[in-house]
């Protein structure tokens, strides 16, 4: 589909995780309803979108909120990864969606064969889709502009209105597709 591509991404984490993370590499995140399928994730440069730094650290920000006030860390970091891929699916790019589709015709027919349906969360479908498309079609990454609720005003407003306002790549194999890792912010207090 592609050839050997690089990009800088983004990952907002504590400062404890990103110690670990710099002496091992990424952890695979199996949420089931993650945006595009199992992987590391990053958030990517893009003309118009927020900065991918400060993206990340608004993520680790509010992920460092726990239950009833509480907090699972006080301090966040963010790391800059080189990441190389052979294969990688753009979401937002026209030729990429022409065989987008043409893989999203044959999942459908295999669910058909199965006797399955979607299910009623289309976020859990979306995630299952991402997981065949990497693991079925033998691809790397995948990328898309989205629109990622990271502060208190995106989430207590509600509103995303279809307007994405980052670039996110998950990245299948962290191990395999990671070359370099350092800080672009070692250490901020979470807010």
């Amino acid at each position: 589909m592609n050839e050997r591509t690089q990009w800088l991404g983004y990952h907002g984490t504590s400062v404890l995780n990103a110690s670990s993370i710099v002496q091992t590499t990424f952890n695979v995140s199996r949420w089931e309803k993650d945006w595009l399928g199992t992987g590391a994730y990053f958030f990517l440069e893009s003309a118009g979108l927020k900065s991918p730094i400060e993206k990340a650290a608004e993520w680790a920000n509010r992920r460092a909120r726990g239950t009833r006030g509480t907090r699972r860390y006080t301090s966040l970091s963010v790391l800059e990864a080189v990441i190389e891929t052979d294969t990688h699916l753009d979401l937002n790019d026209e030729d990429h969606i022409a065989a987008l589709n043409l893989i999203r015709d044959e999942y459908i027919e295999i669910m058909k064969a199965a006797g399955k349906r979607p299910s009623e969360d289309g976020l859990l479908n979306k995630c299952a889709f991402c997981n065949y498309v990497m693991q079925e079609h033998g691809i790397d990454a995948l990328i898309r502009r989205e629109y990622i609720k990271t502060t208190d005003e995106e989430i207590e407003l509600g509103f995303d209105g279809g307007v994405p306002n980052c670039r996110i790549i998950c990245v299948k194999d962290p191990a395999a597709s990671i070359r370099n890792i350092r800080y672009a912010v070692e250490r901020r207090n979470v807010i």
